[in-house]
């Protein structure tokens, strides 16, 4: 049975997705958190009392036999409890079971993100892009996720969010023709690249690896970006590199520069606003029926609309 499909006190069994295991040692409840997935989504879960050797088999494992319950109404509805564990080798058809589809529009996204490409005119900048974007990485950044569960934290993720924010920048361009389209663009198109190296992106897709806990995608981006174009003009690699390191905006947000130029300004708020988006939408979409608002990412969302 899909995730999705389990309700509060209901008996479940089957396989799933690994995508977060974390051990709590100590107190009087002593667990094992985990985040199931497969195709339909994800749920929380929960190992009291874990043995020593379920958190090390744990701690490696893509995918998981599961039997447990459905937590009942209260503090922990819809919680998963787990009964019984045990890893399970990852198979192809294991693989394409547990994976969601793509967005819809993915086809779609693809080829209106090679087209908008194709727009920048600057020969470096073009070179750079088609380096990063049409090199060995492209089926990886075409099937990445964007984050672990924050926003856009599906199959084809990291692509929408891009091309979202592209878009948004492009459209700004349009507004403002001072702006610097080229190297705007192209920071739209390369400011998340990075997350390839920051996180897993198979079946525990979103989990950090050494690279995402020591360094990060925008410090990491940026240094990709500097050793990628030193023979560029100083002023242009700086300023494609400022854009990446300043497009989260604010220190405590994970920016490692404030944006200093309008460029990084569009593109830091363009950043924002497709992310926001997302999660202010996946509130809506998650709230019960009825409901006036739904708590997500740290704040209440309103999640209900006039009629």
């Amino acid at each position: 049975m899909q995730l999705v499909e389990l309700r509060d006190g209901q008996a479940f069994s089957g396989i799933y997705a690994l995508k977060t295991a974390t051990h709590y040692p100590d107190g009087d409840s002593p667990r094992l958190a985990l985040t199931l997935g497969d195709s339909s989504g994800s749920r929380k879960a929960v190992i009291w009392k874990p043995q020593p050797r379920v958190v090390q088999a744990l701690h490696v494992a893509e995918a998981v036999k599961v039997t447990g319950r459905v937590n009942p109404p209260g503090r922990y509805a819809g919680e998963l409890t787990v009964e019984q564990i045990e890893t399970v080798d990852v198979t192809p058809e294991i693989l394409d079971a547990l994976l969601p589809s793509f967005p819809v529009t993915h086809d779609a996204d693809v080829e209106k993100f090679d087209a908008l490409i194709e727009t920048v005119v600057h020969p470096l900048c073009k070179k750079l892009l088609h380096t990063l974007l049409h090199g060995s990485k492209r089926s990886l950044f075409l099937n990445a996720v964007a984050a672990r569960e924050v926003h856009h934290a599906y199959r084809g993720g990291l692509l929408q969010h891009t091309l979202e924010v592209a878009d948004i920048c492009d459209a700004c361009c349009k507004r403002f023709p001072r702006l610097n389209r080229d190297l705007l663009i192209t920071g739209a198109l390369l400011h998340d690249f990075a997350k390839l190296d920051e996180m897993t992106h198979g079946l525990r897709a979103g989990e950090y690896t050494d690279n995402g806990m020591l360094i990060g995608h925008v410090a990491y981006g940026a240094a990709r970006i500097i050793h990628l174009t030193l023979d560029w003009p100083e002023s242009m690699r700086n300023h494609l590199a400022h854009l990446i390191l300043s497009h989260h905006e604010r220190p405590e947000h994970g920016a490692a520069k404030v944006p200093a130029t309008p460029e990084a300004v569009v593109l830091a708020h363009a950043d924002a606003i497709s992310a926001h988006i997302a999660i202010g939408f996946r509130a809506v979409d998650s709230a019960p029926p009825g409901s006036s608002s739904y708590p997500l990412v740290g704040r209440f969302w309103s999640t209900t609309r006039p009629e």
